[in-house]
């Protein structure tokens, strides 16, 4: 028996091959291209099961060269069993047919099977349950579209020195994009860490994350880019369309007047087997005094991550970072850029592995 009728769940059009092969997609729910799958497979034990991921065509990013062939799906065995990546020689992935095949020998009678590790409110909890430091709150902002209580973590010293900076981090903007919040855990755990660095954070900055921009696509089991009536990143406006922006603007409004606000931080991944890589602000309404400082931060941080991250600014083309260069579009970072004039970076984690051979999201 296959099933996605828990949280996160995703899959469709299931369909036995034979007793051990079961053949399925990963689900658009209205996005234009698909990515997360997500399921559970009952009675299986002992048996070698055979799995083919079909319909490769609607994935987002499979047929550019070095991608879904680096793709490890992950395991779990039973309820309480730890999550592990399938090993890549039990994985196969054909460009004509489009397939990606890949081959489990459960543990356990019921197996749960994932694109990526998964994460949702479960694992947030878990995350933040008995941190009891002063420098570290968690709110509720209110409701989402679907009736989720969302949340937002708060870190630093909030009731003295207004000349702190604020730095704003968000993720999961697009539901499936997991990498974004182990990526956010991360940084938490860096700047309450009792160390020079988590220290340096607590004194000079006060960090606001949201870690489910689409807490109800992440529930859900929905990948999320570019699904109707908006792409979430591109919903940054004075009128949007989702609530759950509009509550992130509103808190960030409010705290941008008690502090000063510099940074902006928004963590996506790329397409399946993607590299690991920030992308630069590119807005024309800006001088050229303000894009050097812009251009001076992200040639630091760039140096910063060049151990983990295998792209970097010297990739990208010269002109696409221009300061005066007329191209635009009004996604969050640039929000953040214009309005407040923080600096605004998406940040892009691969699933799995890029083309130095790093293992991400784990």
């Amino acid at each position: 028996m296959i099933d996605a009728n828990f949280p996160e769940g995703a899959v469709a059009v299931v369909r036995f091959k034979d007793r051990n092969t079961i053949c399925f997609s990963a689900p658009l729910d209205g996005s234009p291209q698909s990515s997360w799958f997500y399921f559970r497979v009952r009675g299986g034990k002992g048996k070698t099961l055979h799995f083919c991921q079909e319909h490769l065509e609607q994935v987002l990013g499979v047929f550019e060269k070095g991608t879904y062939d680096q793709v490890q799906p992950v395991i779990r065995h039973g309820e309480e069993g730890e999550w592990v990546r399938v090993p890549k020689e039990q994985t196969k992935f054909s460009i004509d047919p489009p397939e990606f095949h890949f081959t489990v020998m459960p543990e356990e009678d019921t197996v749960y099977i994932a694109f990526c590790y998964p994460y949702t409110m479960e694992n947030l909890n878990h995350f933040t349950a008995g941190r009891q430091s002063p420098y570290f709150k968690q709110r509720i902002l209110g409701k989402t579209k679907k009736g989720r209580d969302f949340p937002m973590l708060l870190i630093g010293d909030t009731e003295t020195g207004t000349e702190k900076q604020l730095v704003v981090c968000v993720a999961r903007q697009h539901a499936g994009e997991v990498s974004g919040s182990y990526v956010l855990e991360g940084i938490i755990e860096a700047a309450l860490a009792e160390t020079e660095l988590g220290r340096t954070i607590r004194e000079r900055m006060v960090l606001t994350a949201f870690p489910f921009a689409d807490l109800d696509g992440v529930e859900e089991g929905r990948y999320g880019k570019n699904r109707p009536p908006v792409d979430m990143n591109r919903d940054w406006s004075v009128n949007p369309q989702h609530p759950e922006v509009k509550m992130m603007q509103g808190e960030i409004g409010r705290l941008a007047e008690q502090f000063r606000y510099t940074l902006f931080i928004d963590i996506h991944a790329p397409q399946p087997g993607g590299n690991s890589y920030l992308i630069p602000s590119k807005i024309s309404t800006m001088d050229k005094s303000k894009w050097h400082q812009f251009w001076n931060f992200y040639r630091a941080f760039d140096q910063a991550v060049q151990p983990i991250f295998t792209r970097g600014l010297d990739d990208f083309d010269p002109g696409s970072l221009n300061w005066s260069s007329s191209s635009y579009l009004l996604v969050a970072k640039q929000y953040h850029s214009i309005k407040y004039g923080a600096t605004g970076m998406t940040m892009e984690v691969s699933y799995h592995r890029d083309r130095k051979g790093f293992r991400k999201c784990a």
